[in-house]
């Protein structure tokens, strides 16, 4: 799949989830490395055997899309955050889990982009001589987000 991947937004983006239980945004991490997803679409060959010339003919059909992909340090509250919301869709039929970012740079410059999805994949934790600590993660995210200029 190719895409269109927009470049790593900077530490200090903060992801809150969502998941209609409280109505209320839960802080995953407020300083971490975010990847936007990009998108893609399928397509469908439709070539005609009755056209005069060899190149196939493919149109789109659904857009695909990539997965968020997230880089926090690794403490306790974010484990136990993570660990909460992992594989959670739907808290009921109708209220779906959100993700927001929030980008960094304040009023006039930042961004929220606000997601709906789910928390596919817990990687990794790694330790390295410098004692810091990270782990990866990645949401699968359902259609476009939702913007807003701060």
């Amino acid at each position: 799949m190719s895409s269109n991947t927009v470049p790593q937004i900077s530490f200090q983006a903060k992801l809150e989830a969502n998941n209609g239980t409280a109505q209320a945004w839960q802080v995953v991490s407020a300083d971490m490395t975010v990847t936007i997803p990009g998108r893609a679409y399928d397509k469908v060959e439709v070539t005609s055997h009755a056209q005069t010339d060899a190149y196939r003919r493919e149109i789109p059909t659904l857009v695909k899309q990539d997965t968020l992909k997230c880089k926090a340090f690794y403490t306790q509250a974010v484990s136990d955050t993570l660990a909460s919301l992992f594989g959670q869709v739907y808290q009921t039929s109708s209220v779906k889990t959100q993700y927001r970012i929030t980008t960094p740079g304040g009023t006039g410059v930042g961004q929220t982009l606000v997601y709906t999805g789910w928390l596919e994949k817990i990687g990794q934790v790694e330790l390295n001589r410098d004692n810091l600590q990270e782990i990866d993660f990645e949401i699968c995210v359902n259609g476009p987000p939702t913007i807003t200029d701060l």
